[in-house]
């Protein structure tokens, strides 16, 4: 395994399985293992590093690993995860890649207004190609069943 990993944001359940399986496919291709990050928002700087925010798993979040476990297992893929507090989302997509020095990102980059949301995607992708390091979002969350391992598939 190479020491650069692949960076995935714990999002809803739906967006999280299919940038897992698309990072996972990608970390099986390259030799990598894939970092599973939950960000946890904090409202007032002083809060940062305190009990102030959620940053831990919950007991849904806890289940939700198992699962993610179980693609990265079919993958065959290490995985791990953790959670991070942040104030401003892409300054913690940053700090992460920084840190991880991590390949790739898989991020959910959303915002009420569109024009705002593109904006800052453009921005923080900008941000993370001084790092070598490339985002990808997923707009329409559905994958094809070929990118799929066969026994993720339903059976009718």
């Amino acid at each position: 395994m190479t020491n650069t990993p692949i960076v995935v944001q714990m999002d809803s359940p739906e967006w999280t399985i299919q940038a897992l399986h698309l990072a996972c496919k990608r970390a099986r291709d390259n030799g990598c293992e894939v970092a599973l990050i939950k960000l946890s928002p904090v409202y007032h700087l002083q809060h940062l590093g305190t009990d102030f925010s959620d940053a831990q798993f919950t007991m849904k979040d806890r289940e939700q690993l198992r699962n993610y476990q179980a693609i990265a297992d079919e993958y065959e893929v290490e995985i791990s995860a953790s959670v991070l507090q942040y104030i401003t989302l892409t300054d913690a997509i940053v700090d992460v890649v920084n840190h991880l020095k991590a390949e790739a990102v898989y991020a959910n980059i959303l915002y009420p207004i569109g024009p705002w949301q593109r904006f800052e995607q453009w921005m923080l992708q900008r941000r993370l190609s001084r790092c070598n390091c490339h985002l990808y979002t997923i707009e329409d969350p559905a994958i094809t069943e070929d990118e799929i391992p066969s026994a993720f598939l339903a059976v009718d």
